[in-house]
């Protein structure tokens, strides 16, 4: 779903030294498939820009569905459960998305939901430390940074029977 790591006071990694040289490429391999841009002022507002398209592309499918979503935690269980019945209805299509988008924008939800209800999150927009040039978005608080780049693909979630697995994350982070 969404990758994360801490930081060090110094805004150092920590990831570094515990990775292994299989970690390393796979690291290298998803960095090759973010975005380039030559800086981060270059990135910061496309990324931005993106971030609110997916959001209006999801919200919009949502009202066109009857499916109400407010930003608040429990509408991340509504969500979860409406694209578990558009997985099992083959129904992306059905909503005017594709599978792609409509994951990518339940990224981009979950961290507005985020940064909507819990105090000290706010959006950002870094260089991918094992691709130089390449950037994601996510969401931070202090040294906690969740990166939503990539689109969440529920199915793969283990145990996740109740799918609620968005909710659950974001109760973890009220903690």
């Amino acid at each position: 779903m969404a990758g994360e790591s801490g930081e060090t006071d110094s805004g150092e990694c920590r990831i570094f030294s515990r990775m292994s040289r299989k970690g390393m490429e796979i690291a290298r391999t998803f960095g090759e498939q973010l975005p380039r841009f030559d800086n981060l002022s270059e990135a910061e507002p496309e990324l931005m820009r993106v971030r609110d398209s997916l959001l209006d592309k999801l919200k919009h499918a949502a009202v066109s569905a009857g499916v109400q979503l407010d930003e608040s935690g429990n509408s991340l269980k509504i969500l979860e459960r409406w694209y578990f019945e558009l997985i099992q209805s083959g129904g992306f299509e059905s909503v005017g998305l594709t599978r792609d988008v409509f994951e990518r924008g339940i990224s981009m939800y979950l961290g507005a939901v985020i940064v909507q209800n819990i105090d000290g999150f706010n959006w950002v927009v870094q260089e991918f430390v094992f691709a130089p040039g390449r950037y994601e978005i996510g969401v931070r608080r202090r040294g906690f940074t969740m990166m939503l780049t990539r689109g969440s693909n529920l199915e793969g979630v283990p145990n996740n029977k109740r799918h609620q697995s968005l909710f659950r994350r974001f109760q973890q982070l009220k903690r």
